[in-house]
């Protein structure tokens, strides 16, 4: 049987791309992601104009990239239906093979597989020690205990900074600071000006919602901003937290713990009904913190992560 060939999205009729985007909205709202008004139409135009570059397959599947400076993101979505690994590894293949040599790292988003197909694709793409697949949990928490209208003792000598009050320059040296070592150290930023970008971002509601309500920081008794926390809306009755930051030298005093239930607190009295994070399934100390808290995982998500060797 002959392999079938990925066509280049600019060259797919526009109605006909315009559906395939319509489904990787759907499955990434279905996930909780944030996408802003007019996302697919803007999607399709930036895939038929090379801003994006993206490719089609035929019996059910599209792969696209954007491009940043040394860095792409990518996704991978196919349709359910016969050898969906097989039109997976497609899709990846051709994403990887039009990487310029400007590009050091990719990471590849993959939706419309079950868990099964996941294992599959896992097991069976090649990939070594500059790739790799990771694995990421959603997890939810309801917000409706009556715990959860009870301020939590704030640790000493800790105070409260409120979050707009912050700069962003502090907030930013803290949040990079914070991830150094953790499995999530590049999942979103290569560089702090990425990074400090990426807060910007969420502070000005591009990934939701901004709950300022929600949000808070903490200072010492010099001034020195130890920790803080994130929080957006992600639909109706339904809040995620973004982020949340705790200096290395501030581990293990319960901060990132009394962060969590003060939010909670703040969520409850503005009525949301669920609480929901992302935690890569390799960050063991995060985990292990959710479970206390009682989160449980909703869904599972994988992204394929590819480095250029050296």
């Amino acid at each position: 049987m002959t392999e079938e060939r990925p066509r280049p999205a600019r060259e797919v009729r526009a109605d006909d791309l315009l559906e395939r985007v319509a489904s990787v909205r759907q499955e990434l709202l279905r996930r909780g992601e944030f996408l802003p008004p007019g996302w697919v139409d803007e999607a399709v135009e930036d895939l038929r104009n090379d801003r994006l570059t993206g490719w089609v397959l035929p019996s059910g599947g599209i792969g696209f990239l954007s491009r940043r400076p040394e860095r792409a993101y990518g996704h991978v979505h196919v349709e359910p239906g016969p050898n969906a690994p097989g039109r997976s590894s497609l899709l990846l293949d051709v994403l990887l093979g039009s990487l310029d040599g400007a590009i050091r790292r990719a990471d590849v988003g993959l939706t419309g597989l079950s868990g099964a197909e996941e294992a599959e694709l896992v097991r069976d793409y090649p990939h070594g020690p500059t790739s790799s697949f990771l694995s990421r949990f959603a997890l939810d928490r309801p917000i409706h205990s009556p715990e959860d209208g009870v301020a939590p003792a704030l640790p000493e000598p800790l105070r409260h900074w409120p979050i707009r009050s912050v700069p962003l320059d502090a907030l930013h040296s803290l949040d990079w600071d914070a991830f150094q070592g953790t499995p999530d150290a590049t999942l979103v930023a290569d560089t702090p000006e990425e990074n400090r970008q990426m807060l910007g971002e969420i502070l000005a509601g591009r990934l939701g919602l901004f709950l300022d309500a929600a949000s808070t920081a903490l200072a010492d008794d010099d001034g020195r901003l130890v920790a803080a926390i994130l929080v957006a809306q992600q639909s109706t009755g339904r809040a995620i937290i973004l982020d949340l930051m705790v200096d290395p030298k501030g581990r293990g005093h319960g901060i990132g713990a009394y962060l969590m239930r003060w939010s909670f607190r703040a969520l409850h009295a503005l009525g949301y009904e669920t609480a929901s994070l992302w935690v890569t399934e390799s960050n063991a100390p995060a985990r292990r913190l959710y479970d206390r808290l009682g989160f449980s995982t909703r869904l599972t998500a994988l992204i394929f992560r590819w480095s250029r060797p050296s």
